[in-house]
């Protein structure tokens, strides 16, 4: 029957337009990561910047500790009053690794406090015994870290200390892992790499839409 036949073009209708619908559902989603993955490669050089200067206040008043005791402490805390946060750090965590203590002139290039690995993406902020603050990729970290469990440097350490950074994992040629912040990035880039094909089909799917709608036609059927 013609009205049977008008009714099953509706139906089909019905259904192109509901995958429309979950199509462009699913793009205002991608949409939403794609805003968190902006807004976290923006945020993220600010916060490490932040740390830096962290670092470098702590590194002021642990070069004053030393010149008044001979000898940088023990615990960070003796010198700076209270612990050290990572402004991108996890919340609850102690964000730093601290190396002390340390003579009060160590050789030059001595790591005293470095990031640890997930607070930031791609390498850590580092604090070395004369006061100066850098950020390194972890590749470069890696190196100079590795170079502290050598002589002069290793003379210079704590047992606790040489045990800290032998726990990174430093061996030769092995690759660093991936952090917190690194995969959470590396999702947010699969997210805007999925938007982007969703908003391909959405805009297929919508004019197919109009041309359904603009130029179809109820159908002919014999009786």
């Amino acid at each position: 029957m013609p009205e049977d036949a008008y009714m099953q073009d509706m139906v089909r209708k019905r259904r192109k337009i509901l995958r429309i619908t979950m199509i462009t559902a699913i793009c205002l989603t991608a949409s939403v990561w794609i805003m968190l993955f902006i807004f976290s490669r923006v945020m993220e050089p600010s916060l490490a910047r932040e740390c830096r200067e962290v670092l470098e206040q702590a590194g002021i008043a642990l070069k004053i500790y030393a010149g008044e005791h001979g000898s940088f402490p023990a615990d960070p805390v003796s010198a700076l009053g209270k612990p050290l946060s990572c402004p991108s750090g996890p919340e609850g965590e102690k964000g730093y690794l601290y190396l002390g203590p340390l003579k009060r002139n160590p050789p030059e290039g001595t790591l005293i406090l470095f990031d640890a690995g997930d607070n930031h993406t791609g390498g850590r902020n580092v604090l070395f015994a004369d006061g100066t603050a850098q950020w390194y990729g972890e590749g470069t970290f890696r190196m100079i870290a590795r170079r502290m469990l050598h002589p002069p440097f290793s003379e210079e350490y704590s047992d606790d200390a040489l045990a800290l950074l032998e726990g990174l994992g430093l061996e030769e040629g092995e690759e660093p892992g991936m952090g917190t912040a690194q995969m959470f990035g590396l999702f947010l880039t699969a997210c805007a790499l999925c938007a982007a094909v969703s908003w391909i089909v959405t805009f297929i799917s919508m004019l197919r839409y109009i041309q359904i709608f603009k130029y179809g036609k109820k159908p002919d059927v014999k009786e």
